[in-house]
């Protein structure tokens, strides 16, 4: 499942940092692949200016066994953009909704669908410091093997 989550944030607009709800910080240091953080890496990590998160719980399903897996997918996938300005998360969805909407993401082996169903949100995150403004889209994701 985590092949159509990758084959989804492909399509984000170029210069777009794309982040999974799973991954809140990275878990290694970009600049020391052995996966060691020191406290310095840790509190200087900071969120990229423009940023989409993509939320789709049912695509973590993981199952016991390859013959188990679930081939087809049919599911919503929630869509964040966030930026520091409300002009700003607005003209990302816009981009997003633009690259998203009627989109087939290339998975090898999938006929894949990707449609807009509905407009969430837009709001202002006080916890972020600074704040950050975001607004959020749902997506109907389809996949059937090819």
């Amino acid at each position: 499942m985590y092949a159509h989550l990758a084959a989804i944030a492909a399509l984000a607009p170029v210069g777009v940092h794309v982040y999974d709800t799973d991954v809140e910080r990275p878990q290694y240091n970009p600049a020391d692949w052995s996966g060691t953080w020191t406290t310095a890496d840790k509190q200087a990590w900071s969120l990229p200016d423009r940023y989409i998160i993509l939320t789709a719980p049912s695509f973590r399903e993981r199952a016991p066994t390859l013959s188990r897996v679930r081939l087809d997918v049919d599911d919503y996938l929630q869509v964040t953009a966030a930026e520091s300005t409300p002009r700003g998360a607005r003209w990302l969805q816009e981009a997003v909704r633009v690259a998203f909407d009627r989109a087939k993401p290339v998975l090898t082996g999938f006929n894949t669908d990707l449609h807009f169903s509905a407009s969430g949100i837009h709001a202002v995150d006080r916890e972020l410091s600074p704040h950050r403004y975001y607004s959020v889209d749902t997506y109907r994701y389809k996949a059937t093997p090819a």
